[in-house]
């Protein structure tokens, strides 16, 4: 996956525990949201690496 569809999954569940009735479920929804935006860090770190690695192949 790319990091912005690791971010775009992240907002919905955002979108999604501010439409919660269930205050558990809230808080486990915007923890999981903040894992989501971790895995974006990680695959735009992954990019960067890749790209770095081609240029030095170049």
């Amino acid at each position: 996956m790319s990091a912005l569809e690791y971010r775009a999954r992240a907002v919905e569940l955002d979108s999604s525990a501010d439409a919660c009735a269930n205050y558990e479920v809230m808080l486990q929804m915007e923890a999981l949201a903040r894992e989501w935006r971790k895995l974006a860090g990680v695959a735009e770190w992954q990019d960067a690496m890749l790209s770095a690695l081609a240029a030095t192949r170049e």
